[in-house]
């Protein structure tokens, strides 16, 4: 591999760091110092989205899929609203955890997500296909009734 100027390693794990050393070696023989880089291999693109628990108030979303080492470096999950309604919300930050929790919202709203994810390095995916769930509506005031007819 005299001429080579890039190397790819199998095996690596997904969003793992690692660090690599190179020199040079010119015709006569002679080597380079050793140079060093050190970077996070790419994480899993999410799958999608699910919508595990839902009140009149609130959605819990969470990422599906894959994710490897979410607390790692700058790594984490991105959870965005595209309907625009309102009170629906993007997650506030990147997060390190697989859910967010979209809360402070009225009966009866559907908001839109999508979610993508980051590398320890800040290298991210693409978001994934939106996905759309309504709160849970009021429940019905007591029903009230005077008498049986026939």
């Amino acid at each position: 591999m005299a001429d080579a100027t890039s190397w790819a390693s199998a095996g690596a794990s997904a969003n793992t760091p690692y660090t690599v050393s190179v020199k040079a070696k010119n015709g006569d023989g002679t080597e380079t110092s050793t140079g060093t880089a050190n970077a996070y291999t790419s994480i899993e693109t999410p799958t999608g989205i699910s919508f595990d628990t839902i009140t009149t108030s609130s959605l819990v979303i969470s990422a599906t899929g894959t994710l490897s080492n979410l607390n790692a470096g700058s790594s984490g999950l991105w959870f965005n609203e595209t309907s625009g309604n309102l009170g629906c919300s993007d997650s506030a930050d990147w997060t390190n955890t697989n859910s967010f929790t979209d809360d402070g919202l009225g009966p009866n709203v559907q908001c839109t997500y999508q979610v993508k994810a980051r590398n320890g390095d800040t290298d991210e995916t693409p978001y994934t296909a939106t996905s759309s769930k309504y709160t849970l509506a009021n429940p019905p005031a007591t029903v009230s009734h005077s008498g049986n007819t026939t």
